[in-house]
């Protein structure tokens, strides 16, 4: 049970780091965006973030973890169990997996901001 919990606050602080990147992301988005549709978008979606940053920190209080940076919490996991997991280790298959929706989401906002940027707001948000 303590492993899934560990699990449980990874993913959480994997959520705080990308929803805390884009705090600092979204309010520059909105002002290189020349559509204000599109602007207004962003801004709504800050507002929605900064909720989503305060629940999540609710989240490990509830919890009884501190609120900390996944790439923090992961550079400690890493000390704890060693350089690498073991290909059958279900945390390194999260790792994976949290990896790849980070990368998408990611990447999801940087094209957002290119598209704004350029004058292009053909994306739905």
């Amino acid at each position: 049970m303590a492993h899934l919990k560990e699990l449980l606050v990874e993913e959480l602080q994997d959520l705080l780091h990308a929803e805390t990147q884009l705090t600092g992301a979204l309010p520059k988005m909105a002002e290189a965006a020349h559509n204000p549709k599109l602007k207004e978008a962003f801004e709504n979606h800050l507002v929605q973030t900064k909720n989503h940053v305060e629940r999540l920190q609710q989240a490990f209080t509830l919890l009884g973890e501190k609120a900390q940076p996944a790439l923090f919490s992961r550079q400690k996991n890493s000390d704890r169990h060693g350089k690498h997991s073991q290909g059958g280790d279900p945390t390194h298959h999260s790792q994976i997996k949290r990896n790849r929706k980070l990368s998408h989401h990611f990447s999801t906002c940087s094209q957002m901001h290119n598209d704004c940027h350029h004058g292009r707001s053909n994306h739905a948000i």
